[in-house]
């Protein structure tokens, strides 16, 4: 069973960019970046089971899972644990803020 509390993984790994985002790579892609209190996801075109489980992990480990993103019917969505509302995840990134 997969490790869902701790950004890590084959090929996982975070670093600051120039605007000191903490941005986290999943195999060559940026699937989270938080940058005060603004957070965007990306699938990058990859919305597997895997990518899903980075951004989670995220959450977990730099965000105090103040989010999650889950999958129902096909279709994935973003819960905001701070006011319980989950919005849709449109195309293959979001922005909000937590």
């Amino acid at each position: 069973m997969a490790q869902t509390h701790i950004f890590r993984g084959v090929e996982t790994t975070t670093f600051r960019n120039h605007d000191g985002a903490l941005v986290g790579i999943y195999r060559g892609t940026e699937v989270a970046s938080q940058l005060g209190n603004t957070i965007t996801l990306k699938t990058g075109g990859w919305k597997s089971r895997t990518t899903k489980l980075r951004m989670n992990q995220f959450a977990n480990t730099y965000a105090q899972s103040r989010f999650g993103v889950y999958q129902k019917k096909g279709e994935w969505f973003l819960h905001l644990r701070s006011n319980d509302q989950t919005l849709p995840f449109v195309g293959d990134s979001i922005t909000f803020e937590v």
